[in-house]
Formats: C-alpha cells, sequence, structure tokens
C-alpha cells in the first residue's frame, strides 16, 4: 500500500482503507471509479446525469463534479497525480494494478479538498520481461471489448509496456425522440448537425497505455506514464419521476400542461423505462491525454527521495437531456404569445408544431494541468519520517458552446436550428494554483507504539471569470494549516489499534461573483485491524465522528433569491457525522473465500443556511445511511493439468435515500420523494489455466446485476419557482442486467 506516500502493509495502516487488488478488479468487472457502485463501506459511487464523471458519497459528504474555482471533498489520484475536479475522471485504464479507496479525512499527506477521503489509482509499472495479455469480452447489449498488454524484455537499463484497450456497448433504453436533427452549426463553436440516437446510455471508447522504465542502478529508477483516451457516448437516460406543470401557476402552467396533453412523453417514476423521450440527447465526447514521470532514488537503506511530475489535458462535451422531449407548440401557446406581445392574431402560427424545451442544456468543459511533488522518506529504529512539497496549477472551464446558448429553458426552438448567443455565454473560467509543503513523523516509543504528527501548510491562489449577461471576475488567496495526531498500537504483530485525529479543508473560492468559505473538519477515528485465527480471518473495523464547518453547496442562483449569476455555491450549514464500518475476509476452507463489509453513517445539518429554507425546511438528500458488501469466492482443485474453476457471487447494497432537499415537497412528489433501497448482485464463472500449447487461456462467464435491480440514481427536483415546488423530478437509472464471456490469452 502507499496510502501514507510509502510502501507498507494494508494491516500496518492506521487508516480506514479498502484496497483492490488486479485480481479484484478483474473478478469484479471494474475499469475505471464508476464501476465501484458500495464496494466499501460507507461509500457509494453514482452516474452522474450529464457528464462522464461519477457522484461520490463518502461518509456522509457528497461529491459532485465541481465547477471552475470550486474544488471536491475526495481527491483522485492517478500514479501519484492529482485529478483535478472530477469532471471526465471515469478513465478506462487497462492497466490499473490496485485502487485504493481512503476514507476519512486525510489534509496532512493528501492536502487540501480531501476532506471526505481520498481514492488513489495505481497502474502497473513495466515488468521488465516479455510477457503478453489479450483479453476478448462479448456480451448482450452488443458489448465488446478487447484490451492487449505487451510488456517487453529488459533491454540494458530499459523495460517498456503498451497497452490499446478498445469498449463499446449500447444503451439500455431506447430514445422515443431518436432522429431529430438538431443543427449547431456556427463559425465560432466548430459544430455542426446531430441527430438524436437510438439508445440511451451507449458507449465508445479507446484508450492507450505506453510506460518506459530506466532503472540503472538498484537504487535508483524512473518511469514514465503516458495515457490517452477518446470516448463517445450518449447520456444516460434521464427519466421523469414527475412532472407537474400547474407549479408554474396560471396561464402559464396550463399552456405547457396543454401542450403536455397534446404529445405526453411517459413517466417513469422509480422504476428504470424501457424508453423515454430525450430528442435533445446527441453524442458526447471525451478526450484525454496525460504524462506522468516519477523518479525515485534511494540514498541508503534508510533514506529515499521521489519525484511525481505530472502534466494531463481534458475535453468534455456533453448533453444534460430530460426525458422530457416531444412538447410541440400548440395554438394555444400561440395565441398567448400573441397575447403578451400585443401582435394581430395568426403573427405566431408558424411556431405551431416547432420543438418546446422546458429545460435543456449542452455544456463544454476543459481542464489542463500540471503539478510537482517532491517526498523525503526516512526511516530508522526511532523515527520514521515523511516529508514533501507540491505545486499543483489548473485552469479550468465550464459553461456553453461558444457562439450559442448552453441552457435552452421554456425556449422554441423553431426547425431545430439552435440560437446563436454570446461569444462565451455564461462561460465560467478559472485559474487554481496551490502550493503546499508537509510533513508526517511516527515517533518509535516503543516496539508496540507509534505517536504519529503531522502538519501541512498550503496557499491557495484562484482566479475566476464569468462571461455572458453578467460578468464576474474574482481574485481569491487563502494560506492554511492542516494537521493530524495519532496513536498506533500493536497488540502483537497481527493486531493493530488505533487513534487518530484529523483536521483538514476544502478551500473557498469565488463564483458568479460570490465569494464561499472553506469548509474545515476536525475528525475523530479509533480503529482496530486483525489478521485472526491462524490468519485465516481478516477483520478491520473503524469508528467516526467528524464536524463540517461550512459545508460548500452548489444550486441555481435563483434557488436562493439571487440573480448576479447561474450557478452558485455557498455554505449550506455545519455538518455532523458519526458512524461505524467494518470489513471482514475469512478462509473457511481450502478454496473457498468470505468478504463481507458494513458501512453506517449518521447525518445532521446544523446552523443552516437562512437562504436555503425562506421557502421551507432543507434537508440533506442523495445520501444514504447504510452501504453493505458481500462476496464468496470459491476456486476448485485442479481439475486436469493445472486448470481449475472459480465461482464468485457478491453483491452491493445501499439503502434508501430522501431524493429532495428543498420542503416539505407537493403531495403528487410524495410517490418519488425516496429512492428505495437496492441490491445489486453479480456473478462470475471462471475456467483458468487451460494449457494451449505453451500458452494459457482464461474463459469467463459473468452476470452483472442478475437480479435486473432498476432503481434510480441521484434523483432531484427542478424549478422554476420556489424551490420546494418543482416543475419535474429527473433521475438515471441502475444499468440493466448485462451478461457476457471473456477470453483471456496469456502468452
Amino acid at each position: 500500500m502507499t496510502a501514507q506516500k510509502r510502501e507498507q502493509s494494508l494491516q500496518d495502516v492506521p487508516v480506514a482503507i479498502t484496497a483492490l487488488s488486479q485480481t479484484a478488479l478483474q473478478t469484479n468487472r471494474i475499469t475505471s471509479i464508476n464501476d465501484l457502485g458500495s464496494i466499501a463501506p460507507n461509500v457509494t459511487f453514482m452516474a452522474n446525469r450529464s457528464n462522464n464523471a461519477p457522484q461520490i458519497v463518502m461518509r456522509g459528504e457528497l461529491v459532485t463534479a465541481p465547477f471552475p474555482g470550486q474544488d471536491t471533498a475526495l481527491p483522485i489520484y492517478l500514479d501519484g497525480v492529482w485529478l483535478g475536479g472530477t469532471l471526465g475522471t471515469a478513465l478506462e485504464l487497462p492497466d490499473i494494478e490496485r485502487i485504493e479507496v481512503l476514507r476519512g479525512p486525510q489534509g496532512t499527506l493528501f492536502g487540501r479538498n480531501s476532506t471526505a477521503g481520498a481514492i488513489s489509482i495505481i497502474t502497473a509499472d513495466p515488468a521488465g520481461e516479455f510477457d503478453a495479455r489479450s483479453t476478448i469480452s462479448v456480451g448482450n447489449y452488443d458489448q465488446f471489448r478487447t484490451s492487449t498488454r505487451i510488456d517487453t524484455p529488459q533491454f540494458g537499463p530499459f523495460s517498456a509496456s503498451i497497452s490499446y484497450t478498445h469498449n463499446e456497448r449500447r444503451g439500455d433504453v431506447r430514445n422515443l425522440g431518436a432522429g431529430t436533427v438538431w443543427d449547431r452549426t456556427s463559425d465560432i463553436s466548430g459544430q455542426g448537425v446531430a441527430v438524436s440516437p437510438e439508445w440511451l446510455g451507449s458507449s465508445n471508447k479507446e484508450s492507450v497505455f505506453a510506460q518506459l522504465k530506466f532503472e540503472p542502478s538498484d537504487s535508483f529508477k524512473m518511469v514514465y506514464k503516458f495515457d490517452w483516451m477518446d470516448s463517445e457516448f450518449t447520456p444516460e437516460a434521464n427519466g421523469i419521476l414527475q412532472f407537474t406543470p400547474e407549479s408554474m401557476g396560471s396561464p402559464f402552467g396550463d399552456l405547457i400542461a396543454s401542450m403536455y396533453a397534446d404529445n405526453p412523453f411517459p413517466l417513469s417514476g422509480l422504476h428504470r423505462p424501457d424508453a423515454i423521450n430525450a430528442d435533445w440527447a446527441t453524442l458526447s465526447k471525451q478526450r484525454a491525454h496525460g504524462h506522468n514521470l516519477t523518479a525515485t532514488y534511494d540514498i541508503t537503506d534508510q533514506l529515499s527521495i521521489k519525484n511525481v511530475f505530472g502534466l494531463r489535458k481534458n475535453s468534455l462535451y456533453s448533453n444534460f437531456a430530460q426525458g422530457m422531449g416531444g412538447l410541440k407548440v400548440n395554438a394555444a401557446y400561440a395565441g398567448f404569445l400573441e397575447l403578451i406581445s400585443g401582435v394581430p392574431a395568426g403573427t405566431f402560427d408558424s411556431l405551431i408544431g416547432e420543438s418546446y424545451r422546458i429545460f435543456d442544456a449542452s455544456v463544454v468543459s476543459t481542464a489542463k494541468q500540471w503539478s510537482d511533488e517532491l517526498q523525503i522518506n526516512y526511516s530508522s529504529d526511532l523515527v520514521t519520517v515523511t516529508a514533501g512539497a507540491l505545486y499543483v496549477h489548473v485552469r479550468t472551464t465550464f459553461g456553453g458552446e461558444p457562439g450559442q446558448a448552453s441552457t435552452q429553458a421554456l425556449a422554441i426552438i423553431p426547425g431545430g436550428v439552435i440560437p446563436q448567443g454570446p461569444l462565451a455565454d455564461a462561460t465560467n473560467r478559472a485559474l487554481n494554483k496551490s502550493l503546499a509543503g508537509y510533513t508526517q513523523v511516527e515517533l518509535h516509543a516503543t516496539d508496540s507504539l507509534d505517536l504519529i504528527g503531522g502538519i501541512r501548510l498550503t496557499n491557495d491562489k484562484k482566479s475566476t471569470s464569468t462571461d455572458g449577461v453578467t460578468a464576474n471576475t474574482s481574485k481569491y488567496s487563502d494560506t492554511r494549516l492542516s494537521y493530524s495526531l495519532g496513536v498506533n498500537y500493536k497488540i502483537n504483530p497481527d493486531v493493530l489499534v488505533y487513534g487518530k485525529y484529523a483536521n483538514a479543508y476544502v478551500s473557498g473560492g469565488n463564483l458568479s461573483g460570490l465569494d464561499f468559505a472553506p469548509t474545515v473538519v476536525d475528525s475523530w477515528e479509533l480503529g482496530f485491524k486483525g489478521d485472526l485465527l491462524d490468519r485465516r480471518v481478516r477483520l478491520n473495523v473503524a469508528l467516526f465522528k467528524a464536524d463540517y464547518t461550512d459545508e460548500q453547496f452548489a444550486t441555481a442562483c435563483f434557488n436562493i433569491g439571487i440573480t448576479t449569476g447561474v450557478t452558485c455555491i455557498g455554505s449550506a450549514g455545519d455538518l455532523k457525522t458519526k458512524g461505524f464500518e467494518g470489513e471482514i475476509t475469512a478462509t473457511p476452507l481450502e478454496g473457498l473465500t468470505l468478504n463481507g463489509s458494513v458501512g453506517y453513517t449518521d447525518m445532521k445539518l446544523k446552523n443552516i443556511n437562512p437562504l436555503l429554507t425562506a421557502s421551507g425546511p432543507y434537508v440533506l438528500a442523495r445520501r444514504p445511511d447504510w452501504t453493505a458488501n458481500l462476496g464468496a469466492t470459491y476456486e476448485t482443485l485442479p481439475l486436469f493439468d493445472d486448470t481449475t474453476l472459480m465461482f464468485r457471487l457478491s453483491g452491493t447494497y445501499h439503502s434508501a435515500y430522501n431524493n429532495f432537499e428543498y420542503q416539505p415537497i407537493p403531495a403528487a412528489y410524495q410517490g418519488v420523494a425516496t429512492t428505495p433501497s437496492e441490491w445489486v448482485v453479480n456473478a462470475r464463472a471462471t475456467l483458468r489455466n487451460i494449457a494451449l500449447g505453451d500458452h494459457t487461456v482464461d474463459v469467463s462467464a459473468w452476470v452483472m446485476n442478475l437480479g435486473d435491480a432498476d432503481g434510480p440514481v441521484a434523483p432531484g427536483g427542478i424549478s422554476f419557482s420556489t424551490p420546494n415546488t418543482p416543475l419535474f423530478a429527473v433521475g438515471s437509472y441502475t444499468p440493466a442486467r448485462t451478461f457476457g464471456v471473456d477470453l483471456t490469452f496469456n502468452y
């Protein structure tokens, strides 16, 4: 493990951490963080409705894709390089060696914006000897995936590897608005004519991963890694759980209701629909590439230095397409426009039958970043020291297509031609710079007792601007300390108990011309890690309590009575969380491995911002109290030669959760007010190590979501009046059951 910036055994790390090995990732068909579900206790990954990044709940904190100038509470690292923001971080890498999910604030070693925890993705270095492996997968929904890795033999001090992955599938929900043509032609935007697809949730990804290792001696090595991804996808099906045009009042609500009566779109409620009308949806695109150069020098057996340099670029074009397509302007609405415009009857008859949009958007986001981190590790019988310095430079944009309006709200689009907008329509731009230094010292007071203290000093500088109808520019600068204290006690070589206090923060900033304060957390944790019963049972348990001051939230500015911007960030109040989590792995019989985890978080929001309660109570939403994970793996003795048969059955669970922050909600929404609890069960059977000449083949049959769970994912309401009287509620859904076969060739 590298959770403390150095190699350690999982059981020696005084952190609540779930580590997924390469074997576990392959067995559970995890190729990106989007696939993690609830595989770690008190952690839930939810697909985002509008872009290629997940929403994540960790110990009660809801982490969403940030806006420019905002940071997240859960940093994601790829080979030691922080990925700025989470937009498009669902990278598909073919060579993930392990994923480490660290729960609880990690402010000393992982820095600002780690108040919920941290996720570290580690890829495999070149092996230094010839090896080749290729996997071909086919399945329902036209799934086809192929991934190939080749390692070269060592040549002098050099070794290398290269991987290629292609992954495609058809979506699982039919689009009733397929074939709708949208003309986005513009000399400025560079967009052209796009057609709405037949299926929602389709994807087609290409990725390349290349590495070169230079290791002239046992004490020095340098590894360069390059990753590239090109992804095209259609938006997930965003079903309409409920629709109440009467919330708009009269006469406007009555007119929308009449258009809905003429061309109704289906309401999907709490279950994944077979089809919705998302005629606004068009092909979305993501491009990403990154460079990583890591140099390590062992000066002595006790002292080493490491430098990690990263350079990354990401661009994402995506649709926020609701399942409210198909509405057409009718005679009543055309007459209403004539009435309020004071023009003769019949003036707007040409609009009858044209597309009417309630709320849709197309978003373009970019991120360019570079970073460099220097780490120093020293270890002796008396003390272990980890120290370092980090600089991060990130430039981001988020907004509409240049030259075109980004959002179509209560709008008519004659002939499907997207209207021209300003050169930059509410485009948010940000430049974030961060410089930090940190030290963590472990004093080995006795052979069994360690005393730990850590401190980190960080200077954040941000400049943001918002173009459009209302332009805003701002600057933000802040210097803060984060610190931690801990005690580790080894009862015996196989049992560790620990206690720690940690302080961390999510940096503040400015968006839409409004300042928002940092979120600061103080947390306490007690933990037990033990290998028991002759190491046949591994049990890890943690109790935690965390107090967050000025918990940040993002909302439409009009929800809180602010007219100077589109999206506003502020303090929701003070979040108080406490809970427990446990993980167990047992091998009761030869070949049989059982695993399970459970997590519970009690969450309360105190000192709520009055802006959020102007229309009624404000409560936490989209945060399950309970999560669980169960699994069983059985591998037989060799059936013939070295060939074995392995079975795997696993399931992840989340409890029910509230869907609406703003209360009380109208009676019409009571039936969709709560997302029900849900189990997602997966199964896999593999015939391993089938001899094929000098090579081997693995054959696997698998089913994901065996019971075809179909509940909504992170739904919410969108309002055009008071926040607690939504016009509609929208959500995506748990992906449908998939099944298929994997063939893996080991050359």
